[in-house]
């Protein structure tokens, strides 16, 4: 899928990076909070493993990042799927911002999905929430715009989220698990 893609894009030599990406269909979702937990092994083996691409040097145990993502007075979370024309990345990014101090705690990418536009796509969900989030320490690393070739879908759509639980089905079913959730 990458090699292809890569052909690909050496062959529109007359398109600008920027047009190529737009030509690649893009879209992505960012499931939020609790939406995460599902996902947590997957999350943090891509915090541990990440090296280039995970900005804050972070690393996790699994139980303390589930603690983590269903403390939602403490933290805002959002996990990044990524698919184009070329085929699906799956789970390719997590974003965890700590709400006391109003920084980023993760913020780690997998290099599958380098040079589109999705930390970029990832930082635009944050700054919804936290627009003066400090980020200045990766400047020069990947722009602050918004990409505009990437179509943000919605976790919620049953369609995307059928496929996007498929893929992680063998995780998520390894570990059945019960939760109760009380609002009080």
């Amino acid at each position: 899928m990458l090699e292809r893609k890569q052909r690909d894009r050496a062959a529109a030599t007359s398109l600008s990076n920027e047009d190529f990406l737009r030509s690649c269909g893009i879209r992505a979702c960012a499931p939020q909070m609790m939406d995460n937990l599902d996902f947590a092994d997957r999350i943090a083996e891509l915090i541990n493993r990440s090296n280039q691409l995970n900005y804050t040097g972070s690393r996790v145990e699994p139980e303390r990042l589930e603690r983590d993502i269903i403390d939602l007075v403490g933290f805002d979370s959002w996990s990044i799927f990524a698919w184009d024309n070329y085929g699906r990345y799956g789970l390719v990014g997590f974003v965890m911002v700590d709400r006391a101090v109003e920084r980023l705690v993760h913020f780690t990418f997998s290099c599958r999905v380098m040079h589109m536009g999705i930390e970029e796509y990832a930082l635009a969900k944050v700054r919804a929430l936290w627009p003066e989030i400090d980020s200045s320490a990766w400047d020069g690393r990947f722009s602050r715009t918004a990409p505009d070739w990437i179509e943000d879908d919605s976790f919620h759509d049953a369609e995307v989220r059928s496929q996007h639980l498929t893929e992680q089905l063998p995780a998520v079913a390894a570990d059945p698990a019960i939760r109760i959730m009380f609002d009080c």
